[in-house]
């Protein structure tokens, strides 16, 4: 395939495993395939090198066989000390997506072998050259040597900080190797190979090589690069013992759920920082388990422009201290990884100088027209969806062609928990700290919509739109000025543009999984990461169809909040039981319902009930399936959308008495919680003939409750759980969900609080609700679509 320039980059999906650390001690099978769950769950790889010595081939098939079950691509990467055939005995050369050959030298009898074999079997090359380059290599023959072989990309690396026998050059290597790299370069790209440098310093090199050269500024949105989180983990394990090693990837999974230990919290940074034993680790935590562990008291923030220009001048400042002179003082300090120790102790006799001029800010400032590959899973995330190209035309039209309906200036909008300078016309954000930074909510919204900003002025990592407490779309930010604009369809299927050029939205680590789709009642906010001294955002234009924003005007009674993954047929009776309440008029009921866009027919059995019954307001809050176990986020976040002095928290198998929400009406002012008087469970026939149409809860009730099937009363102890809960919508400003990425015991733990806080839960004697049949599968769905 051919070399390809696209000056819109695609970040890196790349994860990386290594067997053993630095000390050829190997890490245990389970943690290696903790790892490997990390990259894809958390780090959100979608192919990952796995590098091995031949030692370890034993784990080779196993740990293959857990990354292919995630969908990972998977690759070897080796450091050519073995013969190739040894390898490709145990390894079977259609599961590669390709090979990573990181010789310690080249050329090498081996690294030849490797070069044969990988040509014999197909398979694509991927080359780490180190220093020094010879001057005695041929660059031409040895150029075409690599192509027939398979060679794709080639990193030039001044040193790899994975290995610790890195060469030593002399003075006269160093200066060759460098005179050597633009021969190589043009050679090497006449044959459709990638060039990339990696680890040197921009005065280092010519200037003729700048566009090749990669570092912490840009390497985080080249495809071909490692993702940076990823690369981190593997250098913090490199020289951590297996048992250290293994409990620090244990601690990090457990942090990355939506449960967060305080001493794990502490002991995370402590283990990767220091290389303690287990012993210590075991006994720290049984001196310190007694105390009372808080968070950091965070530090004043500047409340003027005047502060915080001497705030961002004494960081700048110390910069140059850091620094020092020559790397302070230049042009290139922001998009350079300078010239630290061991590029200075490996490749001695190549001394940094400022470069003059203007600062550049832009990462991609060099490199945006290189020359790159693409494998085939990068090929396919460049050829954007039907959908999208729809999206970003309808967007374009509207943008273009029609005046926005309303506008936002900016002292309509703040930084949410942050001074900012208002100025008229724009909104000043300042980077104090590399995190994330967000806007007030700009309005609440109903799809279809469409809003755009202009971010100048400066730079960040990120720019784009918050929507929820789960949810960023954010791209990079290439530039120092930038339009983004957000466009969602009536489906919530939806469009994130930069420039007017479609953007897949950038993976982040933890809990911001890309969502397929929109909901309802949508808060949009402005969102940064990592602001370089001080961006200017100016005016958000903001355009709606009819009733596209949310007047807020009518508030309901009930609000019923349930969450649905894989059960929509359950959830069409659910739903009809609710809108069967004697009594109660369809204006005073409103429908939040959570779901995973795509796993089921949710959206359809949404959709008739709106037909159905108009009156009944439903709204939609959508998560990613990364999220589909978090019930207690997603009880939560859609409290936060409630407009009813009751909230009813009801399972979506959960069958409702026609005339519960009259005993409800029925209550006092002083009741805050109430809960039904039990549940039958029903059989599976029962549940089928429902589910058929054949029998109707409203109408077959009592014959419904002598039906084959369990009557629960008072279980768990008398503790009501969660599969209906009636609750005051005020008191979720003291008790709430707890927020877990599982859901055991947390609509006990709720239930526990609301005694606590607001004293017994009232039972509607004789009202109890009807559990419907789903095989013994858990609530948060099953293979099959119930």
């Amino acid at each position: 395939m051919a070399l390809q320039v696209h000056e819109s980059r695609i970040p890196s999906l790349r994860g990386l495993v290594c067997v053993s650390n630095q000390a050829s001690q190997k890490y245990g099978i389970d943690d290696l395939k903790r790892w490997i769950r990390l990259n894809h769950e958390v780090f959100k790889a979608q192919k990952i090198d796995i590098a091995l010595k031949r030692s370890e081939l034993g784990m080779w098939d196993e740990l293959v066989d857990h990354a292919e079950e995630r969908g990972l691509s998977v690759s070897l990467s080796v450091d050519c000390s073995a013969a190739a055939d040894t390898f490709f005995s145990v390894i079977n050369p259609s599961s590669l997506l390709d090979i990573v050959l990181k010789p310690k030298k080249i050329p090498s009898e081996n690294f030849d072998l490797w070069l044969d074999t990988a040509s014999r079997h197909q398979i694509p090359i991927r080359v780490q050259w180190p220093m020094p380059i010879h001057r005695t290599l041929p660059s031409s023959s040895f150029g075409e040597r690599l192509s027939e072989a398979g060679v794709r990309m080639v990193h030039f690396i001044a040193y790899d900080p994975l290995r610790k026998d890195n060469n030593i050059l002399t003075n006269k290597e160093s200066v060759e190797s460098i005179d050597s790299l633009s021969e190589w370069v043009g050679v090497l790209e006449g044959f459709g190979i990638e060039v990339n440098i990696i680890g040197f310093p921009f005065c280092s090199l010519p200037e003729t090589l700048w566009d090749k050269i990669y570092s912490h500024s840009n390497a985080h949105i080249d495809h071909q690069q490692y993702n940076r989180i990823s690369y981190d983990m593997a250098s913090r394990l490199k020289d951590r013992s297996p048992t250290v090693a293994g409990k620090i990837l244990q601690i990090y999974q457990a942090r990355h759920t939506f449960f967060d230990d305080p001493i794990d919290q502490r002991l995370l940074p402590w283990l990767l920082e220091s290389p303690w034993l287990r012993a210590r680790v075991v006994a720290w935590h049984k001196l310190t388990r007694h105390r009372r562990l808080t968070k950091a008291v965070p530090k004043a923030l500047p409340e003027s422009e005047s502060s915080a220009d001497a705030f961002m001048s004494r960081k700048k400042s110390e910069w140059i201290q850091k620094l020092g002179p020559e790397c302070g003082g230049c042009r290139l300090k922001a998009i350079c990884d300078h010239a630290p120790s061991d590029f200075r102790s490996l490749m001695p006799g190549i001394n940094p100088k400022a470069i003059a001029g203007d600062t550049v800010m832009d990462p991609l400032f060099f490199v945006r027209k290189q020359l790159k590959f693409y494998d085939d899973v990068d090929q396919e995330r460049l050829n954007l969806p039907t959908a999208t190209v729809e999206l970003a035309t309808e967007a374009h039209d509207r943008i273009h062609n029609t005046p926005p309906t309303m506008q936002i200036d900016s002292f309509q909008y703040s930084i949410d928990g942050q001074w900012c300078h208002q100025l008229p016309g724009g909104l000043r954000w300042y980077g104090f700290t590399n995190s994330e930074k967000v806007s007030t909510p700009l309005a609440t919204l109903e799809p279809p919509f469409t809003l755009s900003y202009v971010v100048g002025g400066g730079i960040a990592e990120y720019a784009g739109f918050s929507l929820s407490k789960t949810s960023r779309l954010l791209c990079p930010m290439e530039g120092y000025n930038h339009t983004l604009t957000l466009h969602v369809d009536a489906q919530g299927r939806y469009v994130l543009l930069r420039d007017g050029t479609p953007m897949a939205p950038s993976q982040f680590e933890g809990h911001y999984p890309i969502p397929s789709k929109l909901g309802t009642q949508l808060e949009p906010r402005i969102c940064f990461w990592n602001i370089d001294h001080s961006v200017v955002t100016q005016n958000v234009d903001i355009w709606t169809h009819e009733n596209g924003t949310f007047d807020g005007v009518r508030s309901a009674k009930y609000t019923f909040i349930t969450v649905c993954v894989r059960y929509a047929r359950r959830l069409q009776m659910v739903l009809q039981s609710i809108a069967h309440q004697e009594g109660i008029s369809h204006e005073d009921i409103e429908i939040i319902v959570s779901y995973v866009p795509g796993v089921d027919s949710t959206e359809d059995v949404l959709d008739t009930i709106e037909s159905a019954h108009p009156n009944i307001r439903i709204l939609r809050s959508t998560y990613a399936e990364e999220n589909g176990r978090a019930k207690g986020l997603m009880i939560n976040e859609a409290v936060k959308k409630s407009t009813g002095d009751w909230v009813i928290l009801l399972d979506a198998d959960t069958v409702i008495h026609p005339g519960l929400m009259q005993q409800v009406e029925q209550q006092s002012d002083e009741a805050q919680f109430l809960i039904p008087d039990g549940r039958k469970l029903l059989s599976p026939e029962t549940t089928s003939h429902l589910l058929l149409g054949d029998k109707k809860p409203w109408e077959d009730w009592d014959k419904l409750l002598t039906t084959e099937g369990e009557m629960r009363s008072r279980e768990a102890e008398g503790v009501p759980i969660g599969f209906c809960q009636i609750v005051r919508r005020a008191c979720f400003e003291k008790v709430q969900y707890f927020e877990a990425d599982h859901f055991e015991g947390a609509d006990w733990q709720f239930s526990v609080d609301m005694r606590e806080h607001f004293g017994e839960e009232i039972r509607l004697l004789g009202y109890p609700v009807l559990h419907l049949d789903h095989g013994g599968s858990k609530w948060y769905g099953t293979s099959r679509h119930y």
